[in-house]
């Protein structure tokens, strides 16, 4: 049985309906280009597994002609692969609308997931792919006998999803779901199933808690909703902190990452709160890690100064200044 993991952290804390939490650092707190291990967010639903490695294997099945059940010594064994990415919490599934910022950039190692897809031999029928891990219990008083989500193969490939068993060059931690764990660059945390016990291939959605009542969002009134899958575009500030002073006619350096799953084509900086914006410069091409930004502004009058922050993706889409997950990172300073 599942056992809920004790907070060891002065970030950590037991939320509603046992959502347990390791805090995410402050923005201004991220200025590390890959996130530390131990400073990386932590988000659960239910219980933590206790699993005996030893005895483990993910299994593999569904529509495939191989169905698989593989030990981690033999997972360890297949070609070996490392993504640095953006791993981002979708927020808290009761308020889908109100930005977490729970983001960070990590390294994750392990097997590509195309390389189990030909090992099992996958019937070409199949469009989508059930992942459940081996946490279970109580979502606000529903019961879950395991966490699943899905999502399509085509989405899956084209991203270049992988079971990993590392983070950062080390052992994947408990808490991040070792043995191994779904990672699916460009895609909220919610997809990334820890705790790995199986995947199942097969020509539908899955019907679970976690794909049609939670980590949706709706279309309008009317429509019907849709999972939280790939991850929009994002951009945070890690220079200057929150209520910092300023000197008045010095330059102002600002500074932070930018991410989007299409990738990055812009950032802009407001310093009167949105109304009006400038570019900032904008590093090259990660792939699916963030990207820097930096400008230097010029501040002339003393008092507040709100700054704003907002990223255009390659896709088209900007962040807008309030009313989503997504939403522009505001933060005021004192100029002095």
């Amino acid at each position: 049985m599942s056992t809920l993991i004790a907070p060891h952290n002065p970030r950590s804390q037991m939320g509603p309906s046992g959502i347990y939490r390791r805090l995410p650092l402050e923005p201004h707190q991220m200025g590390e280009r890959l996130t530390p291990t131990e400073d990386l967010f932590v988000l659960i639903h239910m219980g933590t597994p206790a699993v005996d490695v030893s005895t483990w294997s993910l299994g593999i099945g569904g529509m495939v002609s191989r169905p698989l059940s593989i030990p981690l010594t033999e997972l360890r064994s297949l070609p070996h692969v490392a993504v640095q990415t953006v791993h981002q919490c979708a927020g808290n599934p009761l308020e889908p609308t109100v930005p977490t910022r729970r983001v960070a950039c990590v390294e994750w190692a392990g097997v590509a997931l195309k390389s189990l897809i030909d090992l099992a031999e996958l019937d070409p029928r199949a469009t989508h792919m059930w992942s459940f891990g081996m946490d279970h219990g109580e979502f606000e008083g529903a019961s879950c006998d395991g966490y699943g989500k899905d999502l399509t193969i085509d989405r899956l490939l084209e991203s270049g999803a992988l079971i990993a068993y590392e983070l950062n060059g080390s052992a994947l931690p408990v808490a991040h779901g070792f043995p191994a764990r779904l990672v699916v660059p460009g895609y909220y945390g919610t997809n990334t199933v820890k705790w790995l016990d199986r995947i199942e291939f097969r020509d539908k959605p899955l019907d679970a808690l976690f794909t049609t009542t939670y980590y949706n969002d709706a279309k309008s009134a009317t429509e019907a909703r849709k999972p939280v899958w790939e991850i929009p575009v994002g951009s945070l500030f890690t220079l200057p902190a929150p209520g910092s002073s300023h000197h008045r006619g010095d330059g102002l350096d600002v500074a932070g990452w930018a991410w989007a799953k299409s990738g990055v084509s812009r950032v802009e900086v407001s310093v009167d709160g949105g109304a009006n914006w400038r570019p900032a410069k904008l590093e090259p091409d990660r792939g699916a890690a963030w990207r820097r930004f930096e400008e230097t502004i010029a501040v002339a009058e003393p008092g507040p100064l709100g700054l704003v922050v907002r990223a255009t993706a390659n896709d088209g889409r900007s962040q807008p200044l309030e009313g989503v997950r997504y939403a522009a990172h505001a933060i005021t300073i004192n100029v002095i």
